[in-house]
């Protein structure tokens, strides 16, 4: 199952992996630990702080 959210809260609550997708692709995808305790992407980094992200 694919589910689609902004609320990052619900994200790390639900998912077993999470992505982020700029411009209709895919930055980056991992399991959901590491992708938001340790991203590869600095776009990625940058979202995880809360920054915005274009």
């Amino acid at each position: 199952m694919v589910i689609v959210t902004h609320n990052v809260f619900q994200a790390k609550r639900i998912a077993q992996r999470a992505g982020l997708m700029l411009g209709g692709k895919l930055v980056e995808m991992a399991e959901t630990k590491r992708f938001f305790d340790a991203p590869t992407d600095p776009r990625t980094m940058a979202f995880v702080r809360g920054e915005m992200v274009y």
